[in-house]
């Protein structure tokens, strides 16, 4: 598990205009004078931009935002306490208690196994691609699930 710092903070952006673009994907590219981490790339007008922004930067950062007229919410104040709220809450799963939840947040080797107990259960439904490997160089997997038809034939006899 990652434990960051206390107080980093989630902060949701909406660009929309090619400026607010423009200016997200200098930030992201590496000439951000703020310590930021894009959970996803600055991609095209509407598409929301997630950015976690250091405890240290945080004010400066809003103001920023706020001077250049940008839509933003802070989604989450301070990561650490949301994701040891998560550990917390009753529908977390815990290693030591049978099953994998479909309500919570799951590791991504939680998942892997996950998809190939579905497959070994039930394979001539469920296939899994390989689409490619994560920024963190990680195998993702995803299910082809496909409807098993169970054809009853009645030949011409049987009428």
């Amino acid at each position: 598990m990652v434990v960051l710092p206390l107080n980093y903070k989630l902060i949701r952006i909406y660009p929309d205009s090619d400026e607010t673009l423009r200016y997200l994907n200098t930030l992201y590219d590496g000439s951000s004078p703020y310590e930021l981490d894009f959970w996803q790339p600055p991609t095209h007008v509407g598409a929301i931009v997630d950015v976690t922004v250091a405890p240290s930067d945080a004010p400066i950062f809003v103001k920023d935002l706020e001077s250049k007229k940008l839509n933003y919410v802070v989604v989450v104040n301070d990561l650490q306490q949301a994701i040891e709220g998560e550990k917390s809450s009753p529908g977390f799963y815990h290693p030591e208690a049978d099953g994998y939840s479909y309500n919570k947040y799951n590791s991504l080797e939680d998942i892997h196994k996950e998809l190939l107990r579905l497959r070994k259960e039930k394979p001539e439904m469920i296939s899994l691609i390989d689409i490619g490997e994560s920024h963190e160089n990680r195998t993702l997997l995803v299910a082809k699930v496909r409807k098993c038809r169970q054809f009853n034939h009645r030949s011409i006899d049987n009428f």
